[in-house]
C-alpha cells in the first residue's frame, strides 16, 4: 500500500507538471511538440538513474538492482537525464534555453508531490528526534524531511514560476538548479541515509551560479 502511494503521487506531479508546461510553453509562443519526444526519453532514463541512485544507497547487488520495486527510487539520481533535452534541442538545430527554462519550475513542482508521497508511505525517514515519545504518537519521533523538501520544492517552484510570468525566463533553469542544490545540502544532514549527505550537491551548486552568471552576461549584452 505505501509502494503504491509514494508510485500514485509521483505519477501527479509528473502529470501535473507535465500539464503547466505545456501551458507555460504555449504561453510563451513556443511549439510544445518540439519537446515532448526528448521530455519522454528523460523521463524514462531518469526512471532508471533514480532506480541506480537507490541501490547504490543500499548498497544492493546487480540482480536487485535491475528489479522494479514500487518507490525504490531516488529522485535526485533522475536529474543527470535532463541533460538529454539540451542535447537533442541541440541536434535538431535549437537554442535549448527556452525551453528549459520553462520547464524548471514545473519539475520543482511536479517533485512536490513525490516527496510528499515519501512522507506519507513513511519512506526517506529522516533523523530520530531526542526526547521521549508523545502519548498519542508512540513511535519514534523523526524529523519530516521529505514533507520539508516537498513544502520547499513547490515554494521554490511557484517563485521561479512566477520568475518566468513576469518574462525574466532567462536564467530560470540555473537559479533552480542551485535552488535545488542548496536544499539538498541543508536538508541531507536531517535524513537518516542518503547518498548526497557528503556533500556532492555543492558542485551543482557551484555550475548552477556559473551557468546564471552567464545567462545574465549574455542577456545584458545582447
Amino acid at each position: 500500500m505505501s509502494g503504491a502511494l509514494h508510485v500514485g503521487m509521483a505519477t501527479v506531479g509528473a502529470t501535473l507538471g507535465s500539464l503547466g508546461y505545456v501551458r507555460t510553453l504555449q504561453r510563451g509562443h513556443l511549439d510544445p511538440d518540439r519537446v515532448r519526444l526528448p521530455w519522454a526519453v528523460a523521463m524514462a532514463l531518469g526512471l532508471v538513474l533514480s532506480r541506480f541512485a537507490f541501490a547504490l544507497e543500499r548498497g544492493l547487488d546487480w540482480s536487485e538492482m535491475l528489479r522494479p520495486v514500487p518507490g525504490g527510487y531516488i529522485l535526485y539520481g533522475a536529474l543527470p537525464a535532463i541533460g538529454v533535452v539540451p542535447l537533442w534541442l541541440r541536434l535538431r538545430g535549437l537554442e535549448p534555453g527556452p525551453y528549459l527554462d520553462r520547464a524548471a519550475p514545473w519539475l520543482l513542482l511536479g517533485l512536490a508531490p513525490a516527496r510528499l508521497g515519501c512522507w506519507l508511505a513513511g519512506c526517506c525517514r529522516g533523523i530520530a528526534i531526542d526526547g521521549a515519545p508523545l502519548p498519542w504518537h508512540p513511535s519514534v519521533l523523526r524529523v519530516p524531511v521529505s514533507l520539508l523538501a516537498a513544502l520547499l520544492d513547490a515554494g521554490l517552484g511557484l517563485v521561479l514560476l512566477e520568475r518566468v510570468r513576469r518574462g525574466r525566463s532567462s536564467g530560470t533553469a540555473a537559479l533552480a538548479l542551485c535552488g535545488h542544490a542548496t536544499l539538498r545540502t541543508l536538508l541531507d544532514p536531517l535524513r537518516e541515509r542518503s547518498v548526497t549527505q557528503t556533500g556532492v550537491a555543492l558542485p551543482l551548486l557551484a555550475w548552477g551560479l556559473g551557468r546564471f552568471w552567464q545567462s545574465e552576461r549574455g542577456r545584458r549584452t545582447s
